[in-house]
């Protein structure tokens, strides 16, 4: 008994229902985005700094107001030696989720078939271990998500989550002023030089610069939330549990760190990391990297990068209508060893329509259809939509 298998091949005709793609939803080239969002990041960075000035000068005199109630900083014994544990454990984090991205960007080459990288070819022994460690392809037969682009896409999100939750911070720890925690803001700096220390906190991250009252909600904690959820959904593709264990070990540490050494009270670590989780989760996985309202914050600049991405999209419209053999009859069992690629004879049978059609008119998207199942060559016909 025989079927038909229609394949609606679309590419934004003005005649469609949907109607065209406006061309602010037109995606940016991934490396484009990369490039323009660290400048996001960067202008998100320094409008903190300045935030953290305001900040500072406003915290209430330590010598009026005392430190609030707070359970777990009653609980959990004061160790300030400890206050550099958690810096360390964002390095661990941070070079966990680079070494995630590298590794599976190896992954993707070798699927996709190209060369892998080797070095120190040269020198016995060592070149061989450089290179296994070093560009060795690790592939638990994960994926969680598709491959194409996975290294580019996991730095947009780092970048973009990263960049509005920081300007949704700078606004918060300026609205609200926090009495200091039992730690050194209890002999608070007046900030001499401010233009000295917006520097320092951009070189720094913060480290090098002078910063108190800025405690609602935990900078440590977002860097620390993001590098955790990024090694958490990528590293399947590496392995099933490994990484996801030494990030799951390494997260409630640096937490502790944080309350033992007095940094910050506990809501501003619960809060951090809900926001932070919150916004990783709405900037999701898409081949065409950020969300097209985020692309709008770097569509007009002229550089770096272009705005156009390679490959063009044909504005017509066909249907295809395939004849397939219904799979509980005996002919089509019988032929199904003869069409094993399915797929790559449904594309063949598009190409001949489009070469034979004698209004010209090209077909496109061809690689949308690979769920076309058991398709004859000789039963293929089109129809101009």
């Amino acid at each position: 008994m025989a079927g038909e298998t229609t394949a609606r091949v679309t590419g934004g005709d003005g005649n469609d229902e949907a109607g065209p793609v406006p061309w602010y939803k037109h995606p940016l080239p991934l490396g484009t985005q990369v490039m323009r969002f660290v400048s996001v990041l960067l202008l998100a960075a320094l409008f903190l700094s300045v935030a953290i000035i305001v900040t500072n000068s406003r915290m209430p005199d330590p010598k009026k107001v005392h430190p609030l109630p707070d359970l777990l900083l009653e609980l959990i014994p004061k160790m300030t030696a400890i206050e550099g544990g958690s810096n360390i454990i964002i390095f661990l984090l941070n070079a966990t989720v680079v070494i995630v991205g590298f590794k599976v960007f190896l992954l993707e080459r070798s699927v996709s078939g190209l060369p892998n990288f080797t070095a120190l070819e040269r020198i016995p022994k060592v070149g061989l271990f450089f290179n296994r460690v070093m560009f060795g392809i690790v592939d638990s037969g994960r994926r969680p998500f598709p491959l194409k682009g996975v290294l580019p896409i996991m730095a947009i999100r780092f970048l973009t989550s990263y960049a509005v939750v920081m300007v949704f911070r700078a606004f918060v720890i300026m609205a609200t002023s926090y009495p200091a925690t039992d730690n050194h803001c209890q002999n608070p700096q007046v900030i001499e030089h401010p233009l000295l220390n917006i520097i320092l906190t951009l070189v720094t991250m913060g480290g090098g610069a002078i910063h108190c009252g800025d405690l609602m909600f935990s900078g440590h904690t977002m860097i620390l939330s993001l590098s955790f959820m990024l090694a958490w959904d990528y590293s399947t593709f590496l392995h099933p549990w490994a990484v996801r264990l030494w990030a799951s070990i390494l997260l409630p540490t640096s937490y502790y760190c944080i309350l033992a050494s007095r940094s910050h009270y506990t809501d501003d670590i619960l809060v951090a990391m809900y926001v932070m989780i919150a916004t990783y989760k709405l900037i999701e996985h898409a081949e065409t990297g950020a969300p097209w309202q985020l692309q709008l914050l770097i569509r007009w600049l002229p550089w770096p990068g272009t705005n156009k991405i390679k490959e063009d999209w044909r504005d017509d419209e066909i249907v295809v209508v395939v004849d397939t053999l219904a799979e509980d009859t005996p002919d089509a069992s019988a032929s199904a060893g003869a069409h094993e690629n399915a797929s790559t004879v449904a594309i063949s049978a598009l190409t001949a329509v489009e070469e034979g059609s004698g209004s010209g008119t090209p077909l496109s998207k061809t690689k949308d259809l690979p769920y076309i199942e058991r398709v004859y060559p000789g039963a293929c016909k089109a129809t101009q939509g």
